[in-house]
Parts: C-alpha cells; sequence; structure tokens
C-alpha cells in the first residue's frame, strides 16, 4: 500500500462539495489510491440497506447481496472490525453514527490477498472522519453532536420557563375578565363574537406555555416506575376525537410489559408528542401502528439511539405512521436545530421535550423515514426497565 497516495485524499472528506456524486469520487481516488477492486458503503448497517454504493475497477460486477449478510452485521456491531476471505477478501469497518443507526465501509482485495495493518488503520480512520464528513452526510444524513444539543436545549429551557411564568400571569387575566364579561353580553352579538375569538386566542396560549413548563422542567428526572400500556391507554382516548375519517390506532403491546423508569407525566409528555405528530400526519384511512417490546442493547446498538441510554435491558415502542414521511431536506435539520418547524401554528418544542426527558432518564430515540409518500415515519423509544422490586404506580 502506499501511504502517500492515500493521506493527501483524506482531508476532501472534509470539504463541502455541490457535486452529486462527490462520495462516490473520493471512494473511486481511494480505491485507485490503494490498488483495490471495490470500495463502498452500506446504510444502514443492520436491516434492508437505503443506500449502497459500490466503486472502483471491479464494481460493475459487484452482488449488494454480497454484502447483506446478518453475520457481517452482529460481528461489526460488536467489533470494529471484519475480515472475510470467501467469496472475495473484504474488509469490513463500522461507521457509528450518534443517534442513527450504523453504516458498514467495506473495501474488497485482490484474490488470495490478505489484509495489512497499514489497510487495518486506514479504513478504520476514514470510518472514523466518515460521520463529519459533508460528503457522507449529504447521502446518508448527519451526526448529531448530542453534547452540544442537550447543553443549547439547557440554556434556552432557562428561558422558556421564565417567559412562561410572566406569560401565564398575562394570560389569566386575560381569561378571567373575558369569562366574566361573556355572560353579559347577548349570545350571538358581534361584541360577543368578537370576545368568543379572544378566550380561544388565551387558549392557544396556554397551551404553548404549558409546553415551555414542560421544556422547562423536561430536564429532571423522575424515575418513578410507571406502565407504558397504562399511557398508550390514555393516549389513545384523548386522541379518538381528532382522528381524520376511518384513520385507526393499532396498539399491539402486551399487558405484560414490565414497567419503565419514567414517571407517568414525563413519560404520556415523551409519547404524546410523537402520536399528535403521527395523527397529524396521518391520511384518511391510515393506520397507526404501536409495538411494544423487550430489547437488549448493547454498545453498538445503544450509540444508534439520540438519548442517554447505557447497555441493558429495555422496553421499546415503535410508532409508525402511513404518512408522507420527513422530506430529505428537513432531515437533517431535525435535533440539529432543538426548534426547528415546518408548521406554521407549531414552535418545534416538540422534539426538544422528548429528548431531553429521554436523556435525562437514560432512555432514547430514533426516527427513521425515506421521504417517500406513504412510507411514513417510524419512531423507535427504547425506555429503561424500572428496578424489579418496584411496583408500577402513577
Amino acid at each position: 500500500m502506499n501511504l502517500e497516495k492515500v493521506l493527501p485524499l483524506l482531508p476532501r472528506l472534509l470539504h463541502e462539495s455541490t457535486e452529486p456524486h462527490a462520495l462516490e469520487g473520493f471512494l473511486s481516488s481511494l480505491a485507485t489510491a490503494l490498488e483495490l477492486p471495490a470500495i463502498g458503503i452500506r446504510w444502514p448497517l443492520d436491516r434492508a440497506a437505503s443506500v449502497v454504493i459500490a466503486v472502483g475497477p471491479c464494481a460493475a460486477n459487484f452482488d449488494p447481496i454480497a454484502i447483506d449478510s446478518a453475520d457481517i452485521a452482529k460481528t461489526l456491531l460488536s467489533e470494529s472490525l471484519c475480515f472475510l476471505a470467501n467469496p472475495v477478501p473484504r474488509l469490513f469497518a463500522r461507521v457509528a453514527l450518534s443517534g442513527r443507526p450504523s453504516a458498514m465501509l467495506w473495501f474488497e482485495f485482490p484474490p488470495k490477498q490478505s489484509t495489512t495493518t497499514a489497510h487495518q488503520s486506514v479504513i478504520q480512520t476514514i470510518a472514523q472522519m466518515l460521520p463529519a464528513s459533508p460528503l457522507f452526510t449529504k447521502r446518508i444524513g448527519i451526526s448529531i453532536d448530542q453534547a452540544r444539543l442537550l447543553q443549547r436545549i439547557a440554556d434556552s429551557s432557562i428561558v422558556c420557563g421564565r417567559m412562561a411564568h410572566d406569560f401565564d400571569n398575562i394570560l389569566t387575566g386575560i381569561l378571567g375578565f373575558t369569562d366574566l364579561s361573556l355572560p353579559m353580553l347577548p349570545v350571538g352579538s358581534q361584541p360577543h363574537q368578537y370576545l368568543t375569538e379572544v378566550s380561544k386566542g388565551g387558549q392557544r396560549g396556554i397551551v404553548f406555555t404549558q409546553q415551555l413548563h414542560q421544556l422547562s422542567r423536561s430536564g429532571q428526572t423522575k424515575p418513578m416506575p410507571s406502565s407504558v400500556g397504562t399511557v398508550l391507554a390514555m393516549e389513545e382516548t384523548r386522541l379518538k376525537p381528532t382522528f381524520k375519517p376511518e384513520l385507526r390506532l393499532q396498539l399491539d403491546v402486551s399487558a405484560e410489559l414490565p414497567p419503565v423508569a419514567i414517571e407517568g407525566g414525563p413519560l404520556q409528555n415523551v409519547i404524546s408528542h410523537i402520536l399528535d405528530n403521527a395523527v397529524e400526519a396521518s391520511p384518511q384511512g391510515g393506520v397507526i401502528r404501536v409495538t411494544g417490546s423487550v430489547i437488549e442493547l448493547d454498545q453498538a446498538g445503544v450509540e444508534s439511539f439520540l438519548g442517554n441510554p447505557m447497555p441493558g435491558s429495555f422496553v421499546e415502542l415503535r410508532i409508525q405512521d402511513q404518512g408522507t414521511g420527513i422530506k430529505p431536506e428537513i432531515r437533517p435539520r431535525l435535533f440539529v436545530e432543538p426548534f426547528y418547524t415546518t408548521k406554521v401554528r407549531h414552535r418545534g418544542l416538540g422534539l426538544a421535550i422528548i429528548f431531553r426527558i429521554l436523556h435525562a432518564h437514560k432512555g432514547g430515540i430514533q426516527i427513521e423515514s425515506n421521504g417517500t409518500p406513504g412510507s411514513g415515519t417510524l419512531v423507535r423509544l427504547i425506555l429503561p426497565l424500572a428496578p424489579k422490586k418496584s411496583a408500577a404506580i402513577r
């Protein structure tokens, strides 16, 4: 291997490019420098691939099934590198993405050639650089700096808490005098109609200040155990009156799921924000499916979730809608811009509240969507189990 040809290529990973296939161009140059038949990327690593890239002199003969192996994925989720000699020599590396499923980087070697320490060093270096590379994030999506995100939300929550208190005082006066005045006016009269609109505006303001309070308090740890099934039943009752024609909420959650280490109130805040978005995104006649199960995650598994989960046992909730999905140009801004929203009457507080609650309770969230109409959005929540000696309470 001629490292003198490889090292000058690495800075290209950190440069912006408007070329639609800039990532393929970099990998092709790398294959030439290393004199390898093919180099490629697969994402996600452990499920049906959305992105498969193969470049190099022999890439035209590449069969994607050759790297679609559960054994390879399982190995990479526990180790950083994996080498397989058959049917052709390939070296695989896991690309860890914060808050997202991992990707796979692979090098193909000439027949009967094995890898060297230099090869392993190069592939590990590139795998570590890829999550921060504009070339990579343009194709796969951004890897989120959770420490920075958490600090930005924490700073904002202090301001939000103070603003919410002041707005509460103002709105209490507005709504109080409106409620006293309405009975004094003839129903249907113009002044009555005007005051009714004032009252509606005040009620919308109350909903907004409640969200500000939720964000302000979301960093508090309340690990008292609660039942996921109980919270979902309450949410189903709350949401049914708002459903579009023939929209269904399908709950496939066992009553035997163990309690989770998040108090009922914060847990309901998390689930309600996600379900509200699912209802709003769903078409008439659509189905919102919620499934729950107990899963075990190792270090590589928890790294794919935003939040603060530690390896161990979790209740996983999957909330899948059949809406239009998240557009590719919008997805990079989720979480990265804590208060980003595309909805006129919203302020982008929901995801910030969800992230901060889950982070405080050592849970996590993952959002998957390819932006294809009808494919919808899948939200995965992992909630840490409550200690077995505790009983579920609300």
